[in-house]
């Protein structure tokens, strides 16, 4: 939620697991998974030594193909079409 109302920016740290653990009042490994879920997604990026980031780009996993739609979803956004144009006609083939 951050990421997407730009709280933080690309490049930002995160602050420490211990100290998110605390914030939201729940464990150190909820807080990793959730961590790691969010590195998988292509929204952080983890460094060791260093912590976790926001990712300057999103990047995908391409070992799993998933559709805009899912895609869109998995980070918490709703997946949507707009015309843009639309014509009614009929289309008619012209042979070379």
């Amino acid at each position: 939620m951050a990421i997407d109302q730009r709280i933080l920016e690309p490049d930002d740290a995160l602050p420490a697991e211990r100290d998110l653990a605390a914030v939201f009042d729940v464990s150190r490994i909820t807080v990793r998974k959730a961590l790691d879920s969010l590195v998988v997604d292509g929204l952080l990026v983890w460094r060791q030594g260093s912590g976790n980031f926001v990712s300057g780009r999103v990047e995908k996993n391409f070992s799993m193909l998933t559709s805009f739609s899912q895609d869109m979803q998995a980070r918490g956004r709703i997946p949507c079409s707009v015309w843009l144009r639309r014509f009614e006609g009929t289309v008619r083939w012209h042979s070379a």
